[in-house]
């Protein structure tokens, strides 16, 4: 249990350290990206691989699915992330980056935990 808490550690200061979400924030109609070329991107580019198809996540990868950042902030973040490869601009542009991003904002949010059989005890 200590291990897996040490693997979230960079992820959580990642988190913390884009601040609250706020109006502010949100990204202009030109930075939202293309769903569909998300897609084809996310794929393309082996994110499923660590992510999985879903953004559930795994083992090697953290959960994608109902992210807290921004459009810039996850362009930031796949630039310099720390422990994943980083995505240059000459890998990956800003506009492929929304465009991803705005993918991964289609995934659904995981169902509430009382609606898991698996983890009714009673």
């Amino acid at each position: 249990m200590k291990r897996f808490g040490w693997m979230l550690l960079p992820v959580a200061l990642a988190i913390v350290s884009l601040g609250p979400v706020t109006q502010a924030q949100t990204p202009d109609a030109a930075s939202e990206g293309d769903a569909v070329v998300g897609k084809e991107l996310f794929l393309k580019n082996y994110c499923w691989s660590c992510h999985g198809y879903a953004g559930a996540g795994a083992s090697t990868g953290p959960r994608l699915a109902q992210t807290p950042y921004t459009s810039e902030g996850f362009t930031a973040f796949i630039r310099n992330p720390g422990r994943m490869p980083p995505y240059r601009a000459a890998v990956l542009s800003d506009s492929e980056a929304a465009d991803i991003f705005a993918y991964i904002r289609t995934f659904p949010a995981p169902p509430p935990l009382e609606d898991i059989p698996l983890l009714d005890l009673d």
